[in-house]
């Protein structure tokens, strides 16, 4: 119900102004193993509300719901306000959020120093590959796998994928593992960041990379 209420084409433009991008996955465009078909819950009011009246509190009122995100007691700022409006609007659920220390927020939400039953996060990958992202964020141990969840289907996945030695095969089990974690509604993707970068026409070999690692050891300066 929480995944089919996020209006993310409305956050996005409200935002960002369109100048980042909806994510409908976890691996964004450019990443390997990146795949459209692996897509989260769309924006769905009604069928937000039906997987609502589904639930074991069908025909009561949801006890209020937590949200926990980095920060120090000030306001959680717009994109955290845009969810709550939106889970409040389609839902009629009340969010209050709970800030726990941006330094130590992994350990704390991993280890259960907290109240959330909804985490707030974001992810930029170390090195271009879907297990920094996938068995980095979801398996169970993992510094930065928040919520400390442990699925047996999925680590079954991200552990075969490990050892897969056909690029093929190996990013087709990742592919799986993605696709799970959306449909059990693990993890809710909602924006992909944009870096915008202007490079003079006079610099020639400047490298335009997905991770935005900026690199100088090909740049020429072209003489006017």
């Amino acid at each position: 119900a929480f995944a089919l209420a996020v209006d993310r084409d409305g956050l996005v433009e409200r935002l960002t102004s369109n100048t980042d991008l909806t994510a409908i996955t976890i691996l964004p465009p450019a990443m390997p193993g990146h795949s459209p078909d692996s897509a989260a819950y769309s924006y769905d009011p009604e069928a937000a509300k039906a997987a609502f009246e589904a639930s074991s509190y069908a025909g009561e009122t949801l006890p209020t719901v937590t949200l926990t995100v980095g920060g120090y007691g000030g306001d959680p700022g717009d994109y955290v306000n845009a969810l709550i409006s939106t889970w409040r609007d389609v839902l009629g659920v009340t969010v209050r959020v709970e800030q726990l220390d941006p330094v130590e927020y992994p350990r704390l939400t991993r280890e259960g120093e907290r109240d959330g039953q909804i985490l707030a996060g974001g992810w930029c990958a170390d090195y271009p590959d879907p297990e920094n992202f996938l068995d980095a964020l979801f398996y169970p141990g993992k510094e930065y796998n928040y919520a400390a969840l442990d699925n047996a289907t999925l680590n079954g996945l991200l552990e075969s994928a490990r050892v897969e030695a056909d690029p093929a095969a190996r990013l087709r089990l990742y592919a799986e593992a993605e696709q799970l974690i959306l449909e059990e509604g693990l993890a809710i993707p909602v924006m992909h960041g944009v870096a915008d970068i202007l490079v003079s026409p006079r610099l020639e070999g400047y490298p335009v990379v997905p991770l935005g690692v900026r690199t100088s050891d090909l740049v020429r300066i072209r003489s006017r």
